[in-house]
């Protein structure tokens, strides 16, 4: 399984055996993570990056992400950066599975109408058995891919439907398709 992960690199210095232990167990259950800049770099280093290797590891970030099959964060550290990666995640339709301990229940994303958002609490006991979970929880709400024929016709309006919403266009069909369902259940509800 291709997995990203990520959390701020401030959390590094609070949370440091926790994210430790969280790379560890991929290690162990040899998954595949598209990104490990966050587990190869020190708090200082990453913040006294130049702008062009902020331009180039936000590129590689995101290239990452989209690569990733689940993208897990470690969200206990509060960021604006890892809401950003979330968020960018979601906007990909990826499953997110947003970790926390402390009681630290990240502001907001549980507000968040996505499906593809889970959000769990672990503690220094239970970390590996909420990973293992969350990694087979997330096997198992994988998407399925599904191709078809359209025409050059349709295939042009995808196109600038994706350009303008800065959408993929199959986030967008989805999205039309999730419509359809929802008004489809209520008039059978009604």
């Amino acid at each position: 399984m291709k997995i990203f992960f990520s959390t701020s690199p401030r959390a590094k210095q609070d949370y440091s055996q926790e994210i430790e232990r969280i790379y560890n167990y991929f290690d162990s259950v040899k998954v595949h993570l598209t990104d490990d800049v966050i587990r190869n770099i020190s708090e200082e280093e990453f913040y006294s990056w130049d702008a062009e290797q902020r331009k180039k590891y936000y590129k590689d970030t995101i290239r990452a992400i989209k690569k990733a099959e689940v993208c897990i964060f470690e969200a206990t550290y509060p960021s604006l950066g890892v809401g950003h990666l979330i968020n960018q995640a979601l906007h990909f339709g990826k499953q997110v599975i947003v970790l926390y301990t402390d009681g630290k229940k990240p502001f907001m994303l549980d507000s968040s109408a996505s499906d593809k958002i889970v959000i769990l609490a672990y503690d220094r006991e239970t970390l590996e058995e909420i990973l293992a979970s969350a990694l087979e929880y997330a096997k198992g709400n994988k998407d399925v891919r599904f191709d078809f024929y359209i025409s050059p016709e349709i295939g042009e309006y995808l196109n600038k439907v994706s350009r303008e919403k800065r959408i993929p266009r199959s986030v967008f069909l989805r999205g039309l398709i999730e419509e359809h369902m929802k008004a489809v259940a209520d008039d059978l509800l009604s």
